[in-house]
């Protein structure tokens, strides 16, 4: 679904630079976006949940927004670098930046002592499917979920990886599509920077939810408040929607130790808390890595 200072962010990760062989590159025009039903996991918000039509109205802005960044430059929108725009990112070249930030990411959470297993993974805020292929690498079975029809047709497509990826539109403020307890390992980059911290809130809970107990690992990335850089500076007294007019695109964040509130509410505990480049100079981002103990037996799950 989502990105970076701008957009899904800059192709650096952790400190790193890509260097890319240049592939063939994938115009707006030369997409389809019409997927036949059974090609696509969707789940939409319920008109008898309250829970869902509480955060509907912001969820329907991130969709809507991100339904037509996927329409008419699904790459770019995920990556923004220069050069970039209109269609100018070649496949391989795309691919190939994720298969570098989940071989740095796997690589540190290993750094950390935790062995996540090797069955499962889901991408949240999937986009065009980058990190889900480069996941595939790593886990048998990887599903990518966004809010944005769109993106998720462009995953489908661009999809490398076969039956070891699978996509889905979840329109929901929760991820009831997922079970309790079915993943080794869940990720999220570039993506709860771009919703109202209501929504993001509970998404973080959602992926201790998520986790097998003891084994599972969740790492995800959001920003805590803009930076002191210049422009930073302007966006912490400049009325949110004023920027969002400007930037194309919404920007929230959340303090680390409300981050640990959620997670440690969530029977979740906080490993290890890194600063993250992802939301560009202008915000101070931070990344976690996440486990769920064993709950005691007799203790009530959160």
């Amino acid at each position: 679904m989502m990105a970076g200072p701008g957009a899904r962010g800059p192709a650096r990760h952790m400190g790193y630079r890509v260097h890319r062989e240049r592939g063939p590159s994938v115009a707006p025009s030369q997409r389809s976006h019409d997927l036949e039903k059974e090609e696509l996991t969707t789940l939409s918000d319920t008109q008898d949940d309250p829970t869902s039509r509480q955060a509907g109205a912001p969820l329907d802005q991130v969709r809507r927004q991100w339904n037509e960044l996927g329409r008419t430059d699904p790459l770019w929108a995920v990556l923004t670098e220069r050069g970039k725009k209109d269609g100018a990112w070649g496949v391989d070249e795309f691919l190939a930046t994720g298969v570098e930030e989940i071989d740095a990411v796997m690589a540190d959470v290993a750094a950390a002592g935790l062995a996540p297993g090797s069955g499962s993974a889901l991408d949240f805020g999937c986009g065009a499917g980058r990190l889900v292929q480069a996941l595939a690498s790593h886990f048998d079975q990887v599903t990518g979920v966004d809010v944005a029809r769109s993106m998720v047709a462009t995953a489908a497509e661009l999809n490398r990886k076969g039956t070891a990826c699978r996509f889905v539109l979840n329109e929901r403020p929760d991820l009831q599509v997922i079970p309790s307890d079915s993943m080794d390992f869940v990720y999220c980059c570039r993506v709860l920077q771009h919703m109202p911290t209501r929504l993001s809130s509970g998404y973080i809970a959602e992926f201790v939810r998520l986790l097998k107990p003891d084994t599972g690992v969740a790492v995800f990335q959001i920003p805590s408040k803009p930076s002191t850089t210049l422009l930073g500076r302007l966006m912490r007294v400049v009325p949110g929607p004023l920027v969002e007019r400007v930037r194309k695109m919404q920007m929230h964040g959340l303090s680390p130790e409300r981050v640990t509130q959620i997670v440690q509410a969530a029977g979740g505990e906080v490993v290890k808390v890194d600063a993250d480049e992802s939301a560009g100079p202008h915000w101070l981002s931070f990344r976690y890595l996440v486990r769920r103990p064993v709950a005691v037996p007799g203790e009530p799950r959160p």
